[in-house]
């Protein structure tokens, strides 16, 4: 038997896909990436790269995120559902700061690495580098042994939860209600996003707790400009009349609980905000109320038409597996999806966060509601014990 030592790795130039809907990004990347000396293809819009991908093999792929019609999540999750094209890497293309959260929701959908603009050349070569080596490493080892993919099965096991993780889940899940009661009580007229972040992180941090994410939207109830809570504080000031709405996830040992929540400062809800979080927590009790062992995709995207029906949409994933990380399903809305279903149905012991976070359509106003939950035998556990409804604080 051969072994994968016997003969040098070929070093024959291999394809590296190109993915951007800005040709000035696209020149960018060939600028940098010309001295590794591979063949770089270019591709202006997913329709385009996805026709490339059917006639040639490419060794990774590179795409922006942020692209019209079909963005970089959708257009690495129909690359690995294709049999062919799921072993292909990719590295997405970022221009904002992403979070931790946006980066699980990368992962979840295919890519494998993340490069943030302004590039730096350097960087972007190292990694492209590192990615064409394995690439030229596998061909290798095919040529020798058998090779097994086990993805498939990782996933499979991170998605059925054990009793102990579940009993680490109630951990993180007790310090993010914690932090979330503790900036409803503790907030006041003037202070910044920023100290509310601070709020957050005082409930738990002394009891062994990490932060995860906690995001917090301010905004004015009568004039809103935010639809979802920025991932980064600023330092506005807290105001009579506006809503806070936040999404928070303390950790336990790499075990997150997720609790989102909306309130009103200092001034009962306006109307556009008591019709959105009322649709939002009918669309929650609509789509709890169908989760079981068993449940397929489109119960869910049904039980959750509420929202269209009242008028309003979503910005956010519907439903997305949690706890470990960010796994399937992976569900929009029917207004909003987020790809092709998923062929699966809910099992015994998954855990998801369910979170139908209503938005108008316009995006300029918005609520932040739901939490994780595991799903049972005939229905679904609460991790949380954080109140529910619309609070007002001060």
């Amino acid at each position: 038997m051969h072994t994968a030592s016997d003969k040098p790795v070929s070093s024959a130039p291999v394809n590296i896909l190109l993915v951007d809907d800005t040709p000035a990004k696209l020149l960018t990347y060939e600028v940098i990436l010309a001295e590794l000396g591979e063949k770089l293809i270019k591709a202006n819009s997913v329709e385009e790269a996805l026709g490339i991908l059917l006639k040639v093999d490419v060794a990774l792929i590179l795409t922006d995120v942020s692209m019209p019609t079909v963005d970089g999540f959708d257009f690495a999750r129909t690359v690995r559902e294709h049999p062919r094209f799921r072993t292909i890497p990719i590295v997405f293309v970022s221009a904002i700061a992403d979070s931790d959260l946006d980066r699980l929701r990368g992962y979840a959908s295919g890519a494998v690495d993340y490069v943030t603009a302004p590039i730096a050349p350097e960087l972007l070569r190292a990694k492209v580098k590192v990615f064409v080596d394995l690439y030229r490493k596998q061909r290798e080892l095919e040529t020798h042994f058998q090779v097994v993919e086990l993805d498939a099965e990782y996933v499979r096991l991170r998605l059925i939860k054990s009793e102990e993780e579940v009993d680490w889940l109630r951990i993180g899940a007790a310090f993010s209600d914690a932090g979330f009661k503790s900036l409803l009580e503790n907030i006041r007229v003037g202070m910044t996003e920023r100290e509310l972040g601070n709020l957050v992180e005082r409930a738990y941090v002394g009891e062994g707790g990490t932060t995860f994410i906690h995001y917090i939207g301010v905004t004015s109830m009568a004039a809103p400009h935010l639809c979802v809570p920025p991932q980064l504080h600023s330092s506005r000031k807290v105001q009579r009349g506006d809503v806070v709405f936040c999404e928070l996830s303390a950790v336990w040992w790499d075990y997150s609980g997720q609790v989102l929540r909306t309130f009103s400062v200092g001034a009962e809800p306006m109307p556009l905000y008591r019709e959105l979080h009322a649709t939002a927590e009918a669309a929650f009790d609509a789509v709890t109320a169908v989760v079981r062992h068993g449940t397929a995709m489109q119960e869910i995207i049904d039980a959750a038409g509420v929202i269209e029906e009242r008028g309003f949409t979503i910005f956010d994933d519907l439903m997305h597996g949690f706890g470990g990380g960010y796994f399937p399903p992976i569900l929009g809305s029917c207004s909003r999806p987020a790809g092709p279903l998923p062929d699966m149905t809910l099992e015994e012991n998954m855990t998801v966060v369910v979170q139908p976070n209503v938005i108008t359509p316009d995006q300029k106003a918005g609520v932040q509601v739901g939490e994780l939950i595991r799903i049972t035998r005939t229905g679904f556990e609460r991790l949380h014990s954080a109140p529910r409804g619309f609070f007002r604080a001060v």
